[in-house]
């Protein structure tokens, strides 16, 4: 089945003041770090939502405060903050408690736009955080736009890629990083100590080139069918050794879509 992530089309200049970010695990916001401080500066009311509890290898209450420090840092206020706590790494055994629950907190907080990390096959958890706010943005009778930011994948990568997209028919904007930027985005991921070996010190390494070349990336989430993998071949998580140690496949997340489907009656 497929799904857009958005059904309208207006403008984030002219939409309503509320953005959602909804993230799986607590350091997702890394990819959209430098937006989020200028939504900050202009003022726009945020909420933000992490669905597990990042606890697969440290305490939920670590990665938490690790969260809170690097955010704070750029000035957000903890107010917004949602931590829903399902375990790290099995999101999609709660399939449809969890897109039900998120469709109920938007229409609640009705946000103009929302962003997730981007459907590549990194981690099932990125992926299943994805496809929820997709599913719960397209309930609403006034569906917000929905935006997605790569973290890592495997496309056409030997190992791994970080802030690649996967090609699709929508195109990609860019959030610019000046000097400023570039230290404050530094600063922030240094604080998540915790994932330091496991994500932090990758991305730094092989991540940088790509944000300093054009900034942060991110789109329109594109029309796609979630009944597909990403892209072909192994994907990161069924490949990677700390991952494969999770025992997720695609054939598990694809049957917690459809028992979101289902479940619809979609």
């Amino acid at each position: 089945m497929k799904m857009s992530g958005n059904l309208e089309t207006e403008s984030r200049k002219t939409s309503a003041p509320v953005s959602m970010f909804v993230f799986a695990h607590q350091d997702d916001e890394i990819g959209y770090f430098c937006l989020i401080s200028r939504l900050v500066r202009d003022r726009t009311p945020l909420k933000m939502i992490w669905i597990t509890d990042g606890a697969y290898s440290v305490p939920a209450e670590v990665r938490r405060e690790e969260t809170k420090a690097a955010l704070g840092m750029i000035g957000v206020d903890s107010e917004c903050f949602e931590f829903w706590d399902y375990p790290d790494g099995a999101s999609i055994k709660y399939s449809v408690e969890i897109v039900d629950r998120l469709t109920e907190r938007m229409r609640e907080i009705s946000p103009a736009e929302v962003y997730v990390p981007a459907y590549e096959g990194g981690h099932p958890d990125h992926d299943f955080a994805h496809f929820s706010a997709v599913i719960a943005a397209s309930r609403l009778e006034r569906s917000p736009l929905v935006f997605e930011a790569p973290l890592y994948n495997k496309y056409k990568a030997l190992f791994v890629s970080f802030n690649r997209f996967i090609p699709a028919s929508t195109p990609t904007v860019y959030t610019p990083m000046g000097r400023e930027d570039v230290i404050m985005k530094f600063r922030g991921m240094l604080k998540y100590k915790s994932q330091f070996w496991i994500t932090t010190f990758p991305l730094l390494l092989f991540g940088w080139p790509r944000l300093l070349e054009r900034g942060e990336p991110y789109r329109r989430v594109p029309e796609r069918d979630y009944l597909k993998p990403p892209h072909e071949g192994k994907l990161y998580y069924e490949s990677y050794p700390l991952y494969k140690m999770l025992g997720v496949s695609f054939s598990d997340f694809r049957a917690a879509v459809e028992r979101v489907f289902t479940a619809s009656g979609s």
